[in-house]
């Protein structure tokens, strides 16, 4: 394309589920069809509590990596500094607003 990873986000800057994709993926994730992750490392997120979450949490996305088998995007939490062991999916988590 001719373009830095910076020049292709300024660009896309208006486009939410683009400019997430080209924050966001590498060069092999475009080249296998991942679809873009919802929520970016650092992000701040809650737990959201059901049948498949007992345990409510509220934290930051400290990692995330692709499930080929499902072909989603599985989330790994920090809360209080300490990372969380168990992996969420896209509709386990949330978005919390920080106040700035």
């Amino acid at each position: 394309m001719g373009l830095s990873r910076e020049e292709l986000t300024c660009a896309l800057r208006d486009e939410t589920e683009w400019l997430k994709l080209a924050e966001t993926a590498s060069d092999q994730d475009i080249a296998q069809g991942k679809s873009p992750p919802e929520y970016s490392i650092g992000q701040h997120v809650e737990v959201v509590v059901n049948a498949r979450n007992i345990t409510y949490r509220q934290g930051i996305v400290s990692d995330m990596m692709w499930h080929h088998h499902e072909g989603i995007w599985h989330y790994f939490i920090e809360e209080n500094g300490k990372r969380i062991g168990k992996r969420y999916e896209t509709r386990d988590i949330r978005p919390v607003a920080t106040s700035a």
